[in-house]
């Protein structure tokens, strides 16, 4: 199964708001672009724009199996990616930082595995006060980098007639493993 952009965002902003103690309706999707509507919400209140959805991690992974008489390959890859979190409003640091520490917390990579993402890394929030008429609201921002498992099924033509996996190894260097896939058809 393909993670959409919307999945992705999603199961990013229900882990904000578990691991920052912020109700989820106070932990909007951002589009990276100001909003002046936001201005009306109740402050504190969390904004997340998945900013990199997606880069490839590592090898790829193939496995082909039959359905149905029919010949079928799924993708499975890692992938990584990106968010960054504004918090507005009172305690704004203080809802990140608790972000940063649930990180290395069992309960909170449970939640995590539980939505699909893996948290990787929750960068230190950074302190951005900014002034709104005449005072000065509290603003905190971070990045977050999670990972996920993004599964594509494609089908072949043909039927795998038979599949042949040889193995070799020469002392010293890594295992080399070949598997010849035969599709045609009788």
């Amino acid at each position: 199964m393909t993670t959409s952009f919307a999945e992705l965002q999603t199961s990013a902003a229900k882990w904000l708001a578990a691991a920052s103690r912020l109700p989820e309706r106070s932990v909007v999707l951002g589009t990276g672009t100001p909003d002046t509507r936001r201005a009306r919400l109740p402050r504190p209140y969390a904004m997340l724009t998945l900013t990199s959805p997606g880069n490839a991690s590592g090898q790829e992974e193939r496995e082909a199996f039959e359905i149905d008489g029919h010949a079928v390959v799924r993708h499975i890859g890692q992938r990584v990616a990106r968010a960054d979190v504004q918090v507005f409003g009172p305690g704004a640091y203080d809802f990140l930082e608790r972000c940063r520490k649930a990180v290395w917390r069992q309960s909170f990579q449970d939640l995590a595995t539980e939505l699909g993402i893996a948290v990787n890394d929750v960068e230190d929030p950074q302190v951005i006060p900014t002034l709104l008429d005449t005072e000065y609201e509290e603003r905190a921002i971070s990045t977050i980098t999670f990972s996920y498992r993004d599964v594509e099924e494609d089908a072949l033509s043909g039927t795998i007639e038979q599949a042949v996996a040889t193995a070799s190894e020469v002392k010293g260097a890594s295992p080399t493993i070949s598997i010849i896939v035969d599709t045609s058809s009788p």
